[in-house]
Order: C-alpha cells, then structure tokens, then sequence
C-alpha cells in the first residue's frame, strides 16, 4: 500500500473510532438523562399518591366534621325550643280545636 493509501485508511480508522466513541458517549448521556427522568418521576408519583391521600383524609375528617355540626345543631334547636316552651309556663295552653261543621251549620242562611 502506498504512503497515500495508509494515511488516508489511518484517518478513516480514526474517523470511525471518533465516530463510534462520540455515539457510545451520546448514549451514555441518554441513559443519564432517561435515568434522572425516571428518579424525577417516581418523586412526583409518590408526591401525586402522597397528595391524593391527603386529600382522602382531609375529606373524611370534614365529613365527619359536619355530622359532629348537624347534631349540635339539632341539639340545640331542641335545647331552645324546650327553653322556649319554658318561657309560657305551666299556665300555658294550647287553643281548643274549632268544633266539627254540622249539616245544620252549613245549611244556607237567609239574606237579611
């Protein structure tokens, strides 16, 4: 082989190789950034089911919460309504019903 010849098949051997190093480091990047973007991901999914979580509880305890509320509520109007009741006391009476209308009573009375 001519003096030409191997230089130009030394630089083409050192074009591959530089080639080659240059795609393996590239990859070697790649698996980098592929393994920080699953690191990233599996912190915010766990962030995600840590904030679904305590949403879930919070939402418990204001049910519960509202039926603590509604039955003091309810407590209390009886409580006031029994306090009300107090207030008239025992000479208080409910009215007498009206009597029962009668044929006679609904009977057509004359004009005057």
């Amino acid at each position: 082989m001519s003096q030409v010849g191997e230089v130009w098949s030394s630089q083409v051997q050192q074009g591959t190789q530089a080639a080659q190093r240059a795609v393996r480091e590239q990859v070697g990047r790649v698996e980098h950034v592929f393994a920080e973007t699953a690191r990233f991901e599996a912190r915010g999914l766990s962030q995600a089911k840590q904030g679904i979580d305590e949403m879930a509880r919070l939402a418990k305890e204001t049910i519960d919460y509202w039926a603590r509320l509604a039955t003091a509520w309810r407590a209390l109007a009886v409580d006031t309504l029994g306090d009300g009741a107090d207030m008239f006391g025992s000479s208080f009476q409910a009215p007498a019903p009206k009597p029962e209308p009668t044929a006679a009573s609904t009977a057509e009375k004359p004009a005057t």
